[in-house]
């Protein structure tokens, strides 16, 4: 059974996050945003071909399956 939660994955696209587990080329890392009081944790994956380390500030940029595609700002 799904959290309730009043966000959907839609509300992620085009707002920034933070790399919680770094995201490696061709795996998945995790993020997390925070809208309005929720924080938001999702598996994350890029395109890019450069890790992306935790702390990192990235932008969501579409939703995939049960992941987000993030890229550095």
């Amino acid at each position: 059974q799904q959290a309730s939660s009043s966000v959907t994955d839609n509300d992620l696209v085009g707002r920034t996050a933070q790399v919680t587990v770094a995201i490696k080329p061709g795996e998945l890392g995790q993020i997390s945003a925070k809208i309005g009081d929720e924080r938001v944790e999702k598996l994350a994956r890029t395109n890019g071909d450069s890790e992306i380390k935790p702390g990192t500030i990235v932008k969501v940029v579409t939703i995939a399956g049960d992941s987000v595609l993030v890229e550095t700002e």
